[in-house]
């Protein structure tokens, strides 16, 4: 009776104690979650995203090449290249020097170049570090040569081969313009540029230009003598490689902060690259939407885009008449005919449609080591088939004279996440396209355009 008086004595005060322990260790851990909370700092986003990605060290010189739209007034924009020299004045003040090339064509017969001069201040808290990236504002200065010699121009298009007519002879689509741009440039830019890889702004200026004034029969035009100087409203997108300096050696893990191991599978963007241009003879907005789609476990996806571009430019209204020219030793080949009266504006619209498949390069050893999950993220390598057309209103002279034909080429490009669901996507692609602004290895017309896409994943 005694041993089992003892036992029971011993389990009452083992029921005793037990809760008492039990009380005591959530104690503690309460106790310790109100410490860890009552530190907390707040912190903002934005510095986060750049210090995931690399961007708060100090930098003073940003070396940088790429391209750019050279004229996005037209249903296919010319890409250019351009070089640019950046320089950290003082704080967030810098001084940005630039060499521009325009894109020309085989009938131009020369090579024409723009230089500039840009000062910037960024946007940034006296905290954070002082590069050559983020929000900024900019006010800049440009010069070239003037479009032309000012006499006669032959209002040749920028077909290299045009196509035949019913006739026999050339259909030749034109590259029309109201103007032939002038010596000077100068305009304000708000804008973001994310190191190397991208900049885009929105701007607001004024050129110099010499209106065109009705030559020959109506089928050429010359500049005229006196230049004035008209607003524009046009947003750019530039992307390239650079470096910067001094360099910055230090490694930034960036996937606690992206979620680098969520898979993503499929995803719609928005391209930007390209988006809008106004002034007193021209205007023009595009987009392109694209849909992306990851096939199985493979590090392959199909992508379709759907682009619009709604264009449109003040000139001469057009005859309804085309005149041939020509010569059976030259080719004969039809140009229309003018009218010299007030200038009208003639609205044309253009449509795409693009297919293509895209390997991602380092996909698999990204997975194997544990880098990232599968998704549609990193370095891609593909090929794309287009098609493509122009459409106008019946009383008016759409800008090219034929439909643009199926067209075909390879991209390389890069993807990334920056957020756990938003991606920006930068690419090149170059193909054999008709309407080729540059005319590389002989016959074997090349256009090469850059792409700026923003896209969300789901």
């Amino acid at each position: 009776m005694l041993f089992k008086s003892r036992k029971m004595k011993k389990l009452l005060t083992l029921f005793l104690i037990l809760p008492t322990l039990l009380v005591a260790q959530d104690s503690v851990y309460v106790s310790h979650s109100t410490e860890t909370v009552e530190q907390l700092q707040h912190v903002r986003l934005i510095d986060e995203f750049d210090k995931a990605f690399g961007q708060n060290a100090d930098k003073r010189w940003r070396f940088k090449a790429g391209l750019y739209d050279y004229s996005p007034r037209l249903p296919i924009a010319y890409k250019g290249m351009e070089f640019s020299v950046e320089y950290r004045l003082i704080d967030n003040l810098s001084a940005r020097m630039l060499f521009s090339q325009k894109p020309t064509t085989k009938f131009d017969g020369y090579q024409q170049w723009r230089y500039g001069v840009e000062l910037r201040n960024y946007f940034k808290r006296k905290e954070a570090a002082k590069n050559l990236n983020g929000n900024y504002l900019g006010l800049s200065f440009l010069y070239k040569k003037e479009d032309g010699d000012g006499g006669t121009r032959v209002n040749f298009g920028i077909h290299p081969d045009p196509p035949q007519n019913s006739n026999g002879g050339y259909l030749a689509p034109f590259n029309i313009s109201p103007y032939a741009n002038g010596h000077s440039q100068v305009k304000i830019s708000l804008g973001k540029q994310l190191g190397s890889l991208l900049d885009y702004s929105l701007n607001f200026g004024m050129k110099q230009v010499r209106p065109k004034v009705m030559g020959i029969d109506g089928l050429y035009f010359r500049s005229s003598s006196a230049s004035t100087f008209i607003p524009f409203l046009a947003t750019k997108a530039a992307v390239g490689i650079g470096l910067d300096f001094p360099r910055n050696k230090k490694e930034f893990d960036f996937c606690e902060f992206i979620n680098c191991q969520k898979e993503v599978k499929s995803m719609l963007k928005i391209d930007v690259s390209n988006l809008l241009y106004i002034d007193s003879y021209f205007r023009n907005v595009s987009s392109n939407l694209s849909y992306e789609k990851k096939l199985g476990h493979l590090p392959l996806s199909l992508a379709g885009d759907v682009g619009f571009n709604w264009v449109g430019l003040k000139f001469f209204p057009y005859s309804g008449e085309n005149i041939l020219l020509g010569s059976e030793e030259s080719g004969f080949f039809e140009r229309p005919k003018f009218e010299d009266a007030e200038l009208k504006w003639n609205d044309n619209f253009y449509y795409s449609a693009v297919l293509s498949l895209r390997y991602y390069v380092t996909q698999k050893r990204d997975v194997a080591t544990g880098k990232s999950a599968e998704g549609l993220f990193g370095l891609y390598l593909g090929s794309f088939v287009r098609f493509a057309e122009v459409g106008s209103p019946k009383d008016s002279y759409t800008l090219y004279s034929e439909e643009y034909p199926f067209n075909y080429g390879g991209t390389v490009g890069y993807q990334r996440k920056i957020l756990d669901k938003y991606f920006f996507d930068i690419s090149i692609d170059a193909g054999k396209i008709s309407l080729a602004p540059y005319e590389i290895f002989g016959d074997l017309n090349l256009r090469v355009q850059p792409n700026v896409k923003f896209g969300y994943a789901f």
